[in-house]
């Protein structure tokens, strides 16, 4: 397994979202072994370089007390830092009505590639998100070797580490704790950048009125949209058409759901 860093940014705008074409989905509609109604594909614990979101200045000043990093990714991490604070929140007018990643033709898409296993939540977020910024990106096997993947699942820390290896646009960062506020600004410069959010999030079916199709204790996906000025948002599933192949792998759920989903999942974290 590899520990990997380097560093990156990038833009767009669109109102329509259209399925994934079979090309387009990696073993789409494919049932892997086992029930896809309950999945745990993280196996990590909290991530080293998380930013606590309730002490930004900390974060600020063990970034710059980091002698592995350059001053170029000091920066760059700063800079994203500081997108977080009040000040530079958007708000409500700072949003368009709807708003999310397109592809060269303008369409709102993170591929969508369904995961191979029960546990590959991890490596298929991967996928979805190198194949947005670089255009392609390795199988699914292949980064489950690159990252660390066991049948426990995927650790974040290690997806981010490969990531931020493997493209120059944009140089992710682990939040502690997001706000709701937090989680739609991490939306909004994910779509400013075009460099899909990665949530790490935990939920259940159970809620009758919920947007959530199954549940989870531990699983990956991106976000890359948003509508109604922030108060929803557009997320990328690789699970989603294992549990339902009419699915196109897109779904819209409440901002409100996806900070409850974050704030489910014992580490309480999101990356952008």
């Amino acid at each position: 397994m590899r520990l990997k860093k380097r560093s990156g940014i990038g833009l767009a705008v669109c109102l329509a979202i259209v399925p994934a074409s079979s090309a387009g989905a990696e073993a789409a509609g494919g049932k892997y072994e086992g029930s896809p109604y309950f999945i745990d594909g993280d196996s990590g614990g909290l991530s080293e370089s998380a930013i606590d979101f309730n002490d930004l200045d900390a974060a600020i000043d063990e970034i710059r007390n980091d002698s592995r990093l350059s001053l170029s990714e000091k920066s760059r991490r700063i800079d994203k830092i500081n997108l977080l604070r009040p000040e530079n929140m958007p708000g409500g007018s700072g949003y368009a009505a709807t708003q999310s990643l397109p592809n060269a033709a303008s369409l709102c898409m993170v591929p969508v590639f369904t995961q191979e296993t029960a546990y590959y939540c991890g490596p298929a977020t991967v996928k979805q998100t190198l194949t947005y910024i670089n255009g392609s990106a390795p199988s699914q096997s292949v980064i489950e070797g690159e990252i660390g993947t066991t049948s426990a699942g995927s650790v974040l820390q290690y997806m981010l580490d490969y990531i931020n290896e493997e493209q120059d646009e944009n140089i992710y960062v682990i939040v502690h704790q997001p706000s709701e506020q937090a989680i739609q600004t991490m939306v909004y410069n994910a779509v400013l950048h075009s460099a899909p959010a990665i949530c790490r999030v935990a939920f259940s079916a159970s809620f009758p009125d919920g947007s959530w199709k199954y549940s989870t204790n531990g699983h990956y996906m991106n976000a890359n949209g948003y509508s109604g000025y922030g108060a929803e948002i557009l997320v990328t599933d690789p699970n989603i058409i294992n549990v339902d192949p009419n699915e196109t792998g897109y779904c819209w759920v409440t901002l409100t759901e996806l900070h409850a989903a974050t704030q489910n999942h014992f580490a309480k974290e999101m990356a952008y």
